[in-house]
């Protein structure tokens, strides 16, 4: 029988600029933990894979009832690794231990612990009743329009990168990545197209990836705990 959808959550050891990040504690749960938390709480049922590199992260994944068949090779465990790559890997375990690949992927990175039980619903919801879409990506809109974006010219002046449109536009946030499986093998990428923007509180789609986000995700936790879902 197919497995409808395959979770997976990359969870790398090595980084940099935040030592440990994916085990670091926010709101009393590390950000492991906390994946694993929204995911049952959305009722979503399937398998939740665990890409580490690390023992210690392994062992985070594994007592929060994540499956970790498999520790990342070294040449897709470095700091420039594409995420894709990671994609594949598990994709290849998966298909042959099963037979057959998952009919989607969803990959949640541990890094944007906010990431809401509803928003996990409404990607699945729109990507089972949209057949003219092969991906769902959370994206966040910006406050301002491309019109209001300059670049720099040869000279070095400012010069505007759209002089006329007015429209606002969107930047992924990192929050959730939904593709189905065939698209994003032909294409090699989570961004199949045709894309569906999933539109999501840019607060809930904090991505933590330095010291300073650290900071301002700490003081983010408290207020959404007094603003739940």
């Amino acid at each position: 029988m197919n497995i409808p959808l395959m979770i997976l959550v990359p969870a790398r050891g090595g980084s940099k600029r935040l030592p440990n990040k994916n085990l670091r504690e926010l709101g009393g749960c590390s950000l492991i933990k906390r994946v694993a938390d929204v995911v049952n709480r959305s009722g979503i049922d399937a398998p939740i894979i665990l890409s580490t590199d690390s023992k210690l992260i392994a062992e985070e994944g594994l007592k929060e009832g994540m499956q970790v068949p498999f520790f990342r090779p070294e040449n897709i465990s470095e700091d420039k690794s594409p995420t894709i790559d990671v994609v594949i890997h598990a994709l290849d375990w998966f298909k042959n231990k099963n037979g057959h690949d998952p009919d989607k992927v969803m990959l949640l990175q541990p890094t944007s612990p906010f990431r809401s039980k509803k928003m996990l619903i409404e990607a699945l919801e729109c990507l089972k009743s949209r057949e003219d879409i092969e991906s769902v990506i959370s994206m966040s809109a910006m406050e301002i329009s491309s019109s209001e974006i300059y670049n720099l010219s040869m000279s070095g002046h400012a010069v505007k990168i759209c002089e006329k449109d007015s429209k606002p536009f969107y930047i992924p946030n990192g929050a959730i990545y939904l593709t189905r499986t065939k698209a994003l093998r032909r294409e090699h990428s989570l961004f199949a197209e045709p894309i569906h923007p999933l539109v999501t509180d840019p607060l809930r789609s904090i991505d933590i990836d330095t010291s300073y986000d650290w900071k301002m995700a700490e003081l983010l936790e408290s207020y959404l705990e007094n603003n739940p879902e």
